[in-house]
């Protein structure tokens, strides 16, 4: 089975298949997947002898597929909630960075005022501090 199965598929493969929890057990040349002491899943097949660690490796696999095929949904599941948790963080993020932006450019706009009613006022106290010349003689 190499095409690529939703969730859902593997939820309907899941309800369809012999319930588990899958064990497997006996000699390399005679395992049996069991979902209970008198439900056989499979026979496996074996290599003769020639990769015994194989064919157990294999067997317990296939015992296992059920609880992967559970566990592989299940984060699924939890990938799409943190991706969904990232955008509305990222989301909140923007209005927090927008807002604090539009206050860092009004604090900007006020500085320059302020920097230039001073100057102005500057200016009239050494106006009034000395008086233009100008017209006496």
């Amino acid at each position: 089975m190499t095409d690529h199965l939703t969730d859902e598929a593997v939820k309907a493969l899941l309800d369809s298949a012999t319930p588990g929890p899958w064990r497997a057990d006996g000699e390399p040349w005679n395992r049996v997947v069991w979902s209970s002491a008198d439900n056989r899943v499979c026979f496996m097949a074996h290599s003769n002898g020639m990769d015994d660690d194989r064919d157990m490796a294999t067997s317990r696999l296939v015992a296992a597929a059920p609880d992967l095929a559970r566990t592989v949904i299940a984060l699924h599941a939890e990938l799409a909630q943190a991706r969904s948790d990232a955008k509305a963080r990222a989301a909140g993020l923007r209005e927090v960075a927008s807002a604090v932006s539009k206050a860092l450019h009004q604090a900007a706009r006020d500085r320059d005022l302020t920097e230039a009613e001073l100057a102005f006022m500057r200016g009239t106290d050494a106006a009034l501090a000395h008086p233009s010349t100008e017209g006496a003689s």
